[in-house]
């Protein structure tokens, strides 16, 4: 009986534990041509921005892998801003994708005028 409980217990805390983790939200792009910054902002709620954080954004341009950004934590509870130097043309599609350090990654895409 007891090997039952602890196996139940067990099975509900690892459900816990994963229910909370859940991918970004809401990625905004934009881009001010006379400083060449792209502007990130996306929303991904955590309690502990040091732990369950967005821990990585890709940066892609026309499909390329162009560089990527690594984050020890957020900017905050609610997500994480941040600016990117990245030369362009106009035409050019640039692509990001931001990956939680817990589950899931979200994307966002922004074609230069």
């Amino acid at each position: 009986m007891l090997k039952k409980l602890f196996l139940i217990l067990t099975i509900i805390a690892c459900f816990t534990a994963t229910a909370s983790a859940h991918p970004p939200s809401n990625i905004k792009l934009t881009y001010d041509p006379e400083t060449e910054i792209l502007h990130v902002s996306l929303i991904h709620r955590s309690s502990d921005p040091r732990s369950h954080r967005i821990r990585k954004i890709i940066l892609y341009q026309n499909d390329e892998e162009t560089d990527h950004f690594f984050y020890p934590k957020q900017t905050n509870g609610a997500g994480l801003e941040e600016d990117l130097y990245i030369e362009v043309e106009s035409g050019d599609v640039v692509r990001i994708k931001a990956i939680c350090s817990e589950a899931g990654s979200g994307e966002a895409e922004i074609t230069i005028p």
